[in-house]
């Protein structure tokens, strides 16, 4: 599932009306200002990471949400603050519930696709459906894509193609993949290689890593458009870097394999470690056996 990547850091200003360019945020954070004491932790959170979990605490205590969203990434990643899921769970539908939609999204996603947890699919799609109907149109994406799939909610191909196609529309890139997906597959219309080939090279262009984790199969393939593999793993590899775990897993097999790609254990341990991180049960599976075949390869005389 990556999935569209939701911005990690959310800005107060954003939001709300950000501190006044003239005054110090500094100096207004002090004088007890909890949307400057917000905005200074996102400018501090690279050269002080503790502190900037500091100041999102007492802002997110004071009733900021978007403070509450940070303090729960730092949490759930481990930057700035102990890892503890479940607290940062806690603070994002805190902030949901709020209405700050990024947090849903977060939230959805840690229980669609986390290993660390019980997967709730049917909450999922619900988080994802409540951001959609708060107009956020990620929200839309995600949810289409459960719909389409029978996650969490009944298989429905058609409202999923409606939801893509409003959308794609509204020039979400996300959207425009998922409609290219569904024409290349025939959900809930003819399929059309072409086509589908086409509006996958516009959204991965507008930056969608799930349009370019499609359109590289495609090009594997030869699927829509003429086979070209030097380009289908450059695109692999960029989806991967960007979240997409099934194309992370496709990647540890080509390496595993050494087909069209030079073989390496290496790569493909890194490639399906990838995948097993963002919540691919195989891919898990998968590493573990190269690592045993390996750990007895070294014993062997």
């Amino acid at each position: 599932m990556n999935l569209l990547k939701v911005a990690l850091l959310i800005p107060v200003s954003l939001f709300f009306t950000a501190c006044p360019a003239e005054k110090d945020p500094q100096a207004l954070c002090k004088a007890g200002d909890q949307a400057a004491c917000s905005d200074l932790g996102v400018s501090l959170l690279k050269s002080d990471p503790v502190r900037a979990t500091t100041l999102f605490r007492a802002a997110c205590e004071a009733g900021r949400n978007e403070a509450c969203f940070n303090l729960a990434r730092g949490m759930e990643l481990g930057q700035g603050a102990a890892k503890d899921l479940a607290g940062a769970m806690g603070l994002y539908e805190k902030a949901c519930d709020q209405k700050l939609w990024v947090a849903c999204l977060r939230l959805g996603r840690i229980l669609g696709t986390s290993t660390a947890i019980e997967k709730d699919s049917k909450r999922a799609f619900g988080l994802f459906e409540k951001a959609c109907l708060g107009g956020d149109l990620r929200g839309c994406n995600e949810a289409a894509t459960m719909q389409n799939l029978g996650r969490g909610v009944v298989a429905d191909h058609g409202a999923a193609l409606k939801r893509w196609r409003k959308s794609c529309a509204a020039g979400h890139a996300d959207g425009c993949a998922g409609l290219g997906r569904a024409t290349l597959e025939g959900w809930g219309l003819e399929a059309n290689a072409p086509a589908a080939v086409a509006l996958l090279e516009q959204a991965c262009g507008q930056k969608s890593l799930r349009a370019c984790a499609r359109l590289a199969v495609c090009l594997e393939k030869g699927r829509g458009v003429k086979a070209d593999w030097p380009r289908a793993v450059k695109l692999m590899d960029r989806a991967c870097k960007g979240g997409q775990a099934d194309i992370c897993q496709r990647l540890g097999e080509l390496y595993l394999e050494g087909r069209r790609v030079k073989k390496s254990e290496d790569a493909a341990l890194s490639y399906l470690e990838k995948a097993c991180e963002l919540g691919m049960g195989v891919a898990c599976m998968q590493r573990d056996v190269v690592e045993e075949s390996r750990s007895r390869k070294k014993k062997s005389p």
